[in-house]
């Protein structure tokens, strides 16, 4: 586990945007969020430290890494740096809840905007949606 910490966190560390592909051409920032937030829980467990590094990497959710919104989209360009789609409810359902573990500013903020352009109520019931209200494809 001390070597995938190590070297994940260094690579994101030298990667020019904070982000990576999680597949070829394909990179999914809140799959990068969740490394980041494992990579802080390891160190209870390696007793190592990575807040420096954690206080870095939130360069990878800032900026044109955001969507319209201002959550992180469920898609980006690594090599550039920009938000390829809007977020989406099941990417940000886990983010938001993760993200105050390690930023628990950005983590509140991303909550109020999910639930601002997320939570629908219709038909008798309520909940998150997959996109926010007006956008196609929506619940």
């Amino acid at each position: 586990m001390r070597d995938q910490v190590e070297t994940l966190s260094a690579e994101l560390d030298a990667s020019p945007y904070g982000v990576l592909n999680d597949y070829p051409g394909e990179c999914y920032p809140l799959d990068v969020l969740m490394a980041v937030v494992c990579i802080r829980r390891a160190d209870s467990v390696l007793g190592t430290d990575h807040s420096a590094f954690v206080r870095r990497a939130v360069r990878g959710f800032e900026g044109d890494l955001l969507d319209r919104y201002g959550l992180p989209p469920y898609r980006a360009e690594a090599s550039c740096g920009i938000a390829f789609t809007t977020s989406r409810g099941c990417g940000n359902s886990y983010g938001c809840f993760s993200a105050p573990l390690i930023w628990p500013e950005i983590g509140a903020r991303w909550y109020a905007l999910y639930e601002e352009y997320f939570w629908q109520e219709r038909y008798g019931l309520s909940g998150f949606s997959r996109v926010p209200e007006g956008v196609p494809g929506g619940a």
